[in-house]
């Protein structure tokens, strides 16, 4: 049987051990939704690296600003890629 490993942060929510046990369900009955996510997170993380590395956008006077709004991006996207994966059955 396979086995899913979840994440505390999906379970902070719950109050009871009956509560998370229906969430770990309704989780594990989300599998193909996790892997969709996953694939529209990886081309984000994708178009937004290759935004990054734009020249055009050397010469602009907020570049720094631009490049840190970048940066917090990814690093928001790749957070819930993370719980997506986590999340996902493990064989």
């Amino acid at each position: 049987m396979a086995k899913q490993v979840v994440s505390g942060s999906w379970l902070k929510h719950c109050k009871t051990a009956e509560d998370k046990e229906l969430f770990k369900q309704s989780l594990q009955e989300s599998q193909s939704v996790f892997r969709v996510l996953i694939e529209i997170i990886d081309g984000k993380i994708d178009q937004n690296l290759k935004d990054r590395e734009k020249k055009e956008l050397y010469d602009s006077p907020n570049w720094a600003l631009r490049q840190a709004d970048l940066v917090g991006e990814a690093r928001a996207y790749k957070i819930v890629e993370d719980l997506c994966r986590k999340s996902l059955t493990k064989p």
